[in-house]
């Protein structure tokens, strides 16, 4: 992976989101296209997409089906994810060039699998023998892919890198720390996680500048405990770990902590981010622009991605008061 100084992560400078006069956007919501043999409940959601929004990766309710089917919308068309048809499939990540890491169930047995989107075609992968996959989170455009194990032994989830092409191989973990989950991989190789010290809760924001090395911890501007959620370019995106919302974003070129009203979910290649919103408080989420300017969600919207500038929506996420949960995008300007 490309070598990050870590001296450039630490917060020199701490400022509230800037005020703007410009106007706020306006928006337009458009609901994702569902498959013909969907189910109403519990409904769609979107999980990640590609900046561009060609690809969008999320799952929805199928006839027949025990659980929710892995989903991937090809510029706005829907299609079934599975390397097996009569087996449970999900989708955990998708990258810039439609590649999906996902896995399919079946009664002998559970395989894991790399598809492609423009061949339309699964690669298994070989998962070493008693390598027991937990969960993958995020993956990048080199096909890199982060997750976590069981260790049946101590009972742990320790957290694993797959390198394109390569195998996978455990990250170092801080002193006394278990890391109990990795949220996401930059394109650049960094990676984001959230552990906690042994017998004491309180997680904090830990990031990987090598797989070669322990993380660093990261926290917010009076050094409380934080986490991050996404990793674009200079920013690094996430919130606090507390009841209070309040969302942050470290700019690792200007060495300056940003504190925005609410936890970030996504930052794009500009800059431009929108909040996760707080759904068990009707909280909607909220566009904010590199400049400051605010644009405020319709009520029940829960965003989960922005698209960079050029791509034909802004944002991605859901509703829950539509059919128990349904995938949509908006675009605004």
């Amino acid at each position: 992976m490309a070598a990050v100084s870590a001296t450039a992560l630490l917060v020199t400078a701490f400022h509230a989101v800037p005020a703007t006069a410009a106007p706020t956007e306006s928006c337009t919501r458009t609901l994702l296209e569902l498959p013909a043999d969907v189910e109403t409940y519990p409904g769609s959601y979107v999980r990640g997409a590609s900046r561009s929004g060609r690809y969008i990766l999320g799952h929805a309710s199928r006839l027949d089906r025990s659980s929710s089917q892995g989903l991937l919308w090809v510029d706005g068309v829907p299609r079934w994810l599975g390397s097996r048809p009569d087996g449970d499939s999900y989708g955990y990540a998708v990258n810039e060039d439609g590649f999906v890491v996902g896995r399919t169930t079946t009664p002998e047995a559970t395989e894991h699998w790399l598809y492609s989107a423009q061949a339309d075609t699964y690669k298994i992968l070989p998962v070493p023998e008693n390598f027991q996959i937990a969960h993958i989170s995020s993956m990048n455009r080199r096909k890199d892919f982060v997750g976590q194990t069981w260790d049946p032994n101590s009972e742990t989830y320790p957290p694993f890198v797959w390198p394109a092409g390569g195998r996978p191989q455990s990250l170092p973990q801080p002193s006394g720390v278990d890391i109990f989950s990795v949220d996401t991989i930059a394109e650049d190789g960094r990676i984001s996680g959230q552990g906690s010290k042994q017998s004491v809760n309180e997680p904090h924001a830990y990031l990987w500048t090598s797989w070669n090395r322990r993380p660093q911890r990261i926290t917010g501007p009076n050094q409380e405990p934080v986490s991050i959620r996404t990793i674009e370019g200079p920013w690094l995106g996430g919130g606090g770990n507390s009841w209070e919302p309040a969302g942050f974003v470290w700019n690792t070129r200007t060495h300056r902590t940003t504190q925005i009203e609410d936890y970030v979910a996504d930052i794009n290649s500009s800059g431009d981010l929108v909040t996760a919103g707080r759904e068990q408080f009707e909280v909607p989420s909220v566009l904010i622009r590199a400049n400051g300017t605010r644009t405020a969600l319709p009520a029940n919207t829960y965003l989960t991605r922005i698209f960079n500038r050029d791509a034909p929506w802004t944002a991605a996420g859901y509703d829950p008061t539509i059919g128990n949960n349904r995938a949509l995008v908006y675009k605004c300007s």
